[in-house]
């Protein structure tokens, strides 16, 4: 069973969604199956208190279900009675932020089993190798963060041990923070990569960066998120709890990417095997611009503007664009990744972000998005030629002892 990730407060989660919790919760307590069926239950009901709203129960229970059995059957099913061809995605316990959501990019017709990265990961693969040996591939699954660092090691040298052809690498993962990713695409023709820099948790930014963007460390979708435009509104907004909690901070030199309409724009693309796939592009009159909050449905004329650029990215950006893309995927280097991004007056790219964990669905309706549906059957499409082009090399990979470093 997967459960699709809903930006939704608790008390608007449908009753139906919540009772099957509870039941869920009483069959979990009663489960006969033993240990590895009752990790399968407990799954499940991680997602479905993340959609709920209850993230410390969620975390319990992905902490549970871990204990109990390391490996997520896909869709919970057994994996005895599952005779798809399988991807072995290496995940880190989470949200459903914490790593590439592979049953969006995948067709049904393969099975996704999640093997969770811990410390004792390596002594429990004995447990779970039968069903390990029967995958066609690895997937690295693990997305950018301060906290999945060792996981990302650990990814790699487990994917080294398992000697299956591997997808996406935890070290290039690795450079993909703010910080980092500032760093790794500066210098590239046609892309305006802000200055970041991280904050100590007394330190203000510096007086050359405002106006700047600052958020908590590791901070995702604008939790905390706040434009900052002097050390007085840096001080009120840390005193009033609007920067969130206190801790370390980054500060991104903010790029005015407004157009000549006075609206802003956010694209987002998606890499595959180095290919640049468009996913959306969201509008808005206000600079804090996510999918979700530019109400698109609202308005035909940016729907329209959309529909052309995933119809036709080149003609959107132009050439200059184009070429700077071919610069990110090589520098980058990864076999899949995401990118969200701005463009400025001139038609340079701005960057936004890069990392493996962006949503991907074709969940809108179609009555309204006509237009989406064919865009993501491109990405889909794409992502089984990597699976099925890296599979095929699969009986000429060989395992490595996991003490290699």
């Amino acid at each position: 069973m997967s459960i699709a990730p809903v930006d939704t407060p608790a008390q608007d989660v449908p009753h139906a969604l919540i009772a099957a919790r509870e039941a869920l919760l009483d069959a979990v307590a009663q489960e006969p199956g033993g240990a590895v069926a009752a990790a399968q239950s407990l799954y499940v009901l991680w997602e479905l208190d993340l959609i709920c709203n209850q993230p410390d129960q969620a975390r319990r229970h992905l902490d549970r279900a871990i204990d109990l059995y390391p490996l997520q059957f896909s869709g919970g099913k057994a994996v005895s009675s599952d005779v798809r061809p399988s991807v072995l995605s290496l995940a880190a316990p989470g949200d459903l932020q914490a790593n590439t959501p592979l049953s969006r990019l995948l067709e049904p017709d393969v099975a996704v089993h999640t093997l969770w990265i811990r410390p004792d990961t390596p002594d429990r693969l004995a447990d779970v190798r039968t069903i390990i040996d029967g995958a066609e591939a690895v997937w690295i699954s693990i997305a950018e963060c301060a906290t999945h660092r060792d996981a990302l090691s650990l990814a790699d040298r487990v994917a080294r041990h398992l000697g299956k052809p591997v997808i996406n690498d935890g070290a290039r993962i690795a450079r993909l923070s703010r910080t980092g990713s500032a760093r790794l695409l500066a210098g590239i023709d046609g892309l305006v990569v802000p200055t970041t820099c991280s904050i100590a948790a007394d330190a203000r930014p510096a007086d050359s960066l405002y106006p700047c963007l600052v958020r908590p460390s590791d901070s995702h979708a604008g939790q905390g998120l706040a434009l900052v435009r002097s050390h007085t509104e840096f001080d009120s907004l840390v005193s009033d709890g609007s920067l969130g909690p206190p801790g370390p901070r980054q500060a991104t030199r903010f790029v005015d990417c407004r157009g000549a309409d006075g609206l802003f724009r956010k694209y987002r693309i998606v890499f595959v095997n180095r290919r640049p796939y468009p996913v959306h592009l969201a509008i808005h009159d206000d600079w804090a611009i996510w999918y979700y909050n530019a109400a698109m449905d609202c308005h035909p004329d940016r729907r329209r503007e959309e529909a052309a650029f995933l119809g036709d990215m080149p003609q959107t950006l132009g050439p200059q664009a184009m070429r700077a893309l071919e610069r990110i995927a090589e520098r980058v280097g990864l076999d899949y990744f995401g990118l969200d991004f701005g463009r400025i007056a001139d038609g340079r790219l701005a960057l936004f972000e890069v990392e493996t964990g962006m949503l991907v669905h074709d969940h809108d309706s179609p009555a309204v998005y006509p237009y989406k549906s064919p865009a993501i059957r491109r990405i889909r499409d794409a992502v089984s030629t990597l699976v099925a082009a890296r599979s095929a090399k699969s009986g000429s990979a060989k395992g490595r002892a996991l003490d290699d470093g």
